[in-house]
């Protein structure tokens, strides 16, 4: 009797060790599908960053693109408004700076026009009559009429230098 215990026991304890290695064993394949669905997961979350990175910086230079163009479009904008300002016999300023010639002069004062189309923050009252977008800064004497800012006092005194009386800005100067 002893001995048929000890050999039901015996099968009994195969049984629950094969029970147990079934077990480890689905245990284990759960595991291992646990670990494939979240390194799919990580994959496809690692993907949507790089896409979302991309598209990030895609919208960055699209942005940087139409600021640019923008920009260019003011600068348009205030070119002609530029040129729609006549001084003397039907000329625009940056015409009487060319003389009908492309000079540097006028290539200067597009160029401040372009640096400083930038800066928004002037009052539009305080706005330099010659380039638009410079704050005045200079004050003709004996006037005393503050309407254009350094950059365009020098060109205007380079061009009141050559006594181009077409040029000057303020009836009282003449």
């Amino acid at each position: 009797m002893c001995l048929r215990r000890l050999r039901g026991n015996e099968a009994m304890w195969r049984q629950e060790e094969k029970m147990k290695d079934e077990a480890l064993s689905l245990s284990n394949s759960e595991r291992i599908k646990q670990e494939k669905v979240e390194s799919s997961a990580k994959l496809q979350e690692n993907a949507l960053i790089v896409k979302e990175e991309n598209d990030l910086q895609k919208y960055k230079n699209d942005i940087r693109r139409l600021e640019q163009q923008t920009a260019q479009l003011r600068l348009m904008m205030d070119s002609s408004k530029f040129a729609t300002l006549k001084w003397g016999t039907n000329k625009s300023y940056a015409s009487c700076l060319s003389d009908g010639r492309k000079s540097s002069d006028a290539h200067y004062l597009t160029k401040i026009i372009v640096q400083d189309l930038g800066s928004d923050d002037i009052q539009p009252e305080r706005e330099c009559v010659m380039c638009l977008t410079e704050e005045m800064s200079v004050v003709f004497l004996p006037c005393a009429h503050q309407v254009v800012c350094t950059k365009c006092n020098e060109l205007h005194e380079k061009q009141v230098e050559l006594k181009r009386p077409e040029i000057m800005i303020c009836e009282t100067l003449k």
